[in-house]
């Protein structure tokens, strides 16, 4: 030690070095072997901590209360107190130098201690004090004590893959399976791989080639696949944990045809072996639902699935309007072989194709047909006439209503209106306009007149009177669209013998 430090020797007597020695059997570093050690100057809690680690192992953290009690019975010194490695974080004491909690039945606080201060995060321990010694206090960090140290044999590095042991001045390496040596510094060997054709190797030695831990993946050339493990690793035990394996070439499952699937399948490469490649096709009326080809890969695996054959569709056909659509198909509605015909509503007539079949290439035989409105010839106006039309479909077509007229001077002969029927047809033919002649009508109605007076004599010779009148008054209304004159001013050649006769003839 430096002329700074004092060392404290371990002076207990045998039966306490056997007493440490069971206590501390459990830990990886026995008290017995420790030696402990004090500074001579005051200083912070950080620094005091700083400082033993550069100088020993670390600031003593009390691990149970028989080492309380044997720092403070072998402790020299005259100064009371002294830093250990224990602090607070979180509210709760940790052992500093492995972040552990203290547990209860360690902890050896003098009365009213630990204070509730929140700044007292740092613990001392009170040596050759008159009252309490070798009880805790806790004080603010910042305080200036004398560090309190400890020393062991063993080393983070001084077992490099093994537990180091603490015995009474020295120690021991027990090392981890799969190590050996004095400071287990060796890892276990294992022999060297030995591998077959088309296999390929990747090792990754952690220690060293086929040594303990080392790790060696397996694969194959292309076209072949493994036969046994992946994967092997040297075990702790000096054998590796499998056999090595084998490449075969590679083979993929027999492909299964579905229903109305055709396969064709060249063997260069023999059957669902690595290369071989099939095609796939599909009965007529049938397309193709996936790949149209595979082929066997390195893997052992198809490229892809298997594919179906769905039976053909056309797309679904939308009703013309003021049309109907009627359809028939073994398959079922716009599929292959489908067969739909078309119909129009009352007074519509198709513009195209009645019927229509979905063909084997999914399209169908024939456009869609629409509904066209029925339509009549267009009407003449009449000489000397007039026509008025109205309909919701437009002029001379189904349900087109025509009325007509004819001009002054001129009357109808034929119907007074039309209409244009479901038939493309017009209810009636066209009227003429006829001229309209006084003369001649009164002429007519003096002849009427006259072939009655001339049948007088058989009438009063047996026929009462009043049946004459009934019957005359009969004849006239009759003929009264003969009788009618035009009020306006026309010519006319009325001749006065007739109508003398018509006078004399009223007159019996």
């Amino acid at each position: 030690m430096g002329p700074a430090e004092t060392d404290i020797r371990s002076a207990a007597s045998e039966k306490w070095k056997v007493l440490k020695l069971l206590v501390f059997a459990v830990l990886i570093c026995e008290v017995s072997a420790w030696t402990y050690h004090h500074g001579n100057l005051s200083m912070t809690w950080e620094k005091a901590r700083e400082w033993c680690e550069i100088h020993f192992t670390n600031m003593v953290f009390i691990r149970n209360k028989i080492e309380n009690k044997h720092l403070t019975e072998t402790m020299p010194g005259k100064n009371p107190y002294y830093w250990i490695g224990i602090k607070k974080y979180d509210h709760t004491w940790m052992w500093v130098e492995n972040n552990k909690t203290v547990p209860e039945d360690v902890k050896t606080w003098a009365p009213n201690e630990p204070s509730k201060r929140t700044n007292e995060l740092c613990v001392e321990l009170y040596i050759n004090r008159p009252n309490h010694s070798g009880m805790w206090n806790n004080d603010p960090c910042d305080r200036l004590k004398m560090p309190l140290c400890y020393q062991v044999s063993c080393r983070n590095s001084t077992c490099h893959h093994g537990e180091c042991i603490e015995t009474i001045g020295n120690y021991t390496c027990e090392c981890w399976p799969g190590f050996h040596g004095n400071n287990c510094e060796h890892a276990v060997s294992c022999i060297d791989l030995q591998f077959a054709a088309n296999v390929k190797i990747n090792c990754i030695d952690g220690y060293g080639k086929s040594q303990y831990k080392s790790f060696c993946n397996f694969s194959c050339d292309e076209g072949y696949e493994l036969n046994g493990t992946r994967s092997v690793f040297c075990q702790k035990t000096g054998e590796w944990s499998d056999s090595t394996p084998t490449c075969l070439a590679v083979s993929c499952k027999d492909l299964q045809t579905p229903a109305n699937v055709k396969i064709s399948c060249p063997e260069e490469y023999g059957k669902s072996q690595y290369k071989s490649f099939c095609n796939f096709s599909c009965d007529e009326g049938y397309e193709l639902n996936g790949t149209r080809s595979v082929f066997c890969q390195k893997t052992g695996e198809w490229s892809d699935s298997t594919p179906t054959c769905l039976v053909v569709s056309c797309i679904y056909l939308q009703i013309p309007a003021n049309g109907n659509i009627s359809c028939t198909g073994e398959h079922g509605k716009s599929q292959y072989k489908s067969f739909c015909n078309f119909s129009c509503d009352e007074g519509y007539e198709l513009n195209g194709t009645r019927s229509v079949f979905c063909q084997k290439t999914g399209e169908w035989s024939d456009s869609t047909p629409t509904c066209l409105v029925v339509s009549c010839i267009d009407l003449q106006i009449p000489a000397n006439g007039n026509i008025n039309c109205t309909g919701e479909h437009g002029k001379s077509q189904y349900k087109s209503f025509c009325n007509f007229s004819c001009d002054e001077g001129y009357e109808l002969n034929g119907t007074r209106s039309v209409f244009c029927q479901k038939t493309g047809e017009w209810s009636e033919s066209t009227p003429t306009c006829l001229a309209w002649n006084g003369s001649f009508g009164k002429q007519k109605q003096v002849a009427i007149v006259s072939s009655v007076s001339g049948t007088v004599g058989l009438l009063l010779s047996g026929i009462p009177f009043v049946y004459l009148l009934s019957y005359l008054r009969k004849k006239k209304k009759e003929n009264s669209h003969i009788l009618k004159t035009n009020k306006e001013p026309v010519n006319t050649f009325e001749n006065p013998a007739f109508e003398e006769t018509e006078m004399n003839s009223l007159d019996l």
